[in-house]
Parts: structure tokens; C-alpha cells; sequence
């Protein structure tokens, strides 16, 4: 079997399509290189729609049928990519297939000329076999302590380990390589940012001391970053949506389908923003900075005082703040809220603790 077929069984296979719907578009010429035409368009037309409606079967046979007129069609070549990313959370070594492809359509044109769906494919494939690279590089390295292994075990498996993670690094190299382009350029900027925390939080596993406590600065700084992009773009669509009324040249019915999607974008930002500040809280407290942390666990429950995960989380830092009575009240708060049973060793956990939070209050400890 081809890699090129093995790859594309990766994308398929959990989707169900035929082998040969597979094999008639991995054997299409490659040669002979043409221009995007009139027959091409409705192809592309159809396989972007059904790639965004996430019908990646039909995505792939429109694909199929574009390529057989025009092998060297950028934005089919870039779908398909798209789709084996998409499958990357199923099976990481979609994740290769990913980074060909992308390779491939980053070749189709000349430096300068691609857009950001490109080099962010490019960004995000490196980085899933990035985090493949790290997993295995951890594997190796709980068997060096787990396992009674003989000297010469230990040296190759700990080499093996040290190799991994040097291809770790090197990946996220890559990754933000194609980031910081695209943040140069202007385009993609949010996803950039998001892709670009995401890399610089996992550069902090290798390190220890002092560099470890600068590569955490730098992850929050990009972290914080994209969060200042989450709450612009959030205000703008607000702004937008209380600026409709007053149009007096939308007809009432226009300004309620308008209004309808700007409140779709301006949630979208909400839940994006309730990710990012999840995400930063949770490393301000393994940092030990748990008042930026207490920040963030604030505005989220300002957003949604229904998120009993964030009443413990809150919790746990006035712990570490030493502010008792606070954090026995959101401990109760999430014990109230919370879907666990009352017989979860979670749950009764938190139960000793606000237990023991009341008696040293009443003692006055």
C-alpha cells in the first residue's frame, strides 16, 4: 500500500466512504497544472459548504470531483487538509497526513501569497505531532521510573525519550514559525493568538527553575493576548447589534436578522472568553499567582454563576489566599450546584473540607 493511500484511509475510514472514492482521488494527475475554471467553481462552491457544515464525506467526493479537472485547485487541495486536521483529535496520525497536504498546497503558490488557512494548517499540524512527539517523550519516561529496567534499558529508553522531546521542541519551532507570519501579516490574528498560547504553554513541560518560571511568563503574556482579541471582537459585535436600532435605512425585518447575527457572533466571543479566561486562571495558580487567577475565576462567574467547577476552582484559591470564609462559601456553592452524587469521592471531599473550614472559623484559627 502507498503512503499516499494509507494516508487518506486515515481521513476516510471513521466516515465510512468507499476505498475506491479513495483510491480514484489519490491517483488523479498531478502534471499539468491549470487554471481555476467555470467547470471548477461549483466544486469548490460545494465542497466549502459541506466541509462547513462538517459533512466531510460530500466535502471530499466534491474535492474529488474538482481535482479530476483541476489536480493543482488550491482551495480543494486546502479543504481536504482541513478535513485531516479535523481528524487529528481521533487519530494523531492524521496529523501527518495534515502536514503534507499542506505542504503540498503551501508549493501551489509563491511566498507571500497564501492565506491564513494555510499557514495555520501548516502551524496546527506541526503542533499536533508536537503533542504526540510530547506523549510518547512522557511514556518513555514514566517506563525509565516504573519498571525495574537493566542499565542499558534505561540509557536507550532515556534516549529515546530525550530524542522525542528534542522533535517536540522542534515542531513547536515550526508551529510558531507560521504563527508569528501570520500575526506579521494581519490575517488570522485571532486563531494565531489562540494557536500561539496554546504552544508557548506547552514549551513550559521540559523546563525547570528559572527558565521554567520565564517560559510561564511568556505563556500568560500570549494568553492574555489573545484574551485582549477575544473581549475587542466581543465589544465590536455588542456595539454593533445596540447600533441597528437607530438605522433608519434597515427595514425592521432586515434589522432583525442582522441582529440575530450579531448576537450569534457577540456569544460566540462569550464562550471563547470563558475558555481563554479558564485557561489562564489555571496556570496563574499552578504559577502561584492566585490573585491574577482570582481575577479571571471572577469575571467568568460574573458571566455565568452557574459553572459549579469554577465555585471549587475559586475555592481553591482563597485557600491558598488564606481567606477561609470565602472559600467555604464557594465550596458550598459548588457542592449545591454541582451534578455529582453526594457518594463521589469528589464530592465528599469538598463536603470534609467546608466541614473542617467551619470548625476552625468558629474556632477562630
Amino acid at each position: 500500500m502507498t503512503p499516499n493511500l494509507k494516508a487518506h484511509q486515515l481521513l476516510l475510514s471513521s466516515r465510512g466512504l468507499s476505498l475506491g472514492l479513495v483510491s480514484s482521488l489519490l491517483f488523479l494527475p498531478l502534471s499539468c497544472a491549470s487554471q481555476d475554471s467555470a467547470r471548477v467553481g461549483p466544486y469548490v462552491e460545494r465542497a466549502d459548504r459541506y466541509f462547513k457544515g462538517k459533512d466531510f464525506p460530500q466535502a471530499i467526493q466534491q474535492c474529488q470531483k474538482g481535482l479530476a479537472i483541476d489536480p493543482e485547485n488550491y482551495r480543494l487541495n486546502q479543504i481536504i487538509g482541513e478535513i485531516y486536521l479535523r481528524n487529528g483529535s481521533r487519530n494523531p496520525k492524521a496529523f501527518e497526513a495534515a502536514l503534507k497536504q499542506f505542504k503540498k498546497v503551501h508549493s501551489l503558490r509563491g511566498t507571500g501569497e497564501h492565506d491564513y488557512i494555510t499557514l495555520l494548517g501548516l502551524a496546527r499540524a506541526n503542533y499536533g505531532l508536537g503533542r504526540e512527539d510530547l506523549a510518547k517523550s512522557r511514556e518513555l519516561f514514566r517506563r525509565i521510573q516504573n519498571l525495574k529496567l537493566s542499565p542499558t534499558e534505561k540509557q536507550t529508553t532515556k534516549a529515546q525519550a530525550l530524542e522525542l522531546q528534542r522533535s517536540y521542541l522542534q515542531r513547536l519551532d515550526q508551529a510558531e514559525r507560521w504563527l508569528k507570519e501570520m500575526l506579521a501579516r494581519g490575517d488570522g490574528i485571532l486563531p494565531a493568538l489562540q494557536t500561539l498560547f496554546m504552544v508557548q504553554v506547552d514549551r513550559i513541560y521540559p523546563l525547570s527553575g528559572k527558565k521554567r518560571d520565564k517560559q510561564i511568563k511568556i505563556a500568560t503574556e500570549a494568553g492574555e493576548a489573545w484574551l485582549r482579541e477575544i473581549l475587542r471582537r466581543k465589544e465590536y459585535y455588542k456595539k454593533k447589534a445596540d447600533s441597528l436600532s437607530s438605522n433608519e435605512n434597515l427595514s425592521g425585518k432586515v434589522i432583525v436578522v442582522i441582529e440575530n447575527e450579531m448576537k450569534k457572533r457577540y456569544e460566540h466571543f462569550i464562550d471563547l472568553e470563558l475558555q481563554a479566561r479558564g485557561l489562564l486562571h489555571s496556570l496563574y495558580f499552578r504559577a502561584h499567582h492566585p490573585r491574577k487567577a482570582l481575577a479571571h475565576l471572577n469575571a467568568i462567574l460574573k458571566i455565568d454563576p452557574t459553572q459549579a467547577d469554577e465555585y471549587y476552582n475559586r475555592g481553591q484559591v482563597y485557600l491558598r489566599l488564606g481567606e477561609r470564609a470565602k472559600a467555604k462559601k464557594d465550596l458550598e456553592t459548588f457542592l449545591r450546584l454541582s451534578p455529582l452524587p453526594e457518594d463521589s469521592p469528589r464530592w465528599r471531599e469538598v463536603n470534609r473540607e467546608v466541614a473542617r473550614l467551619a470548625l476552625e472559623l468558629k474556632a477562630g484559627k
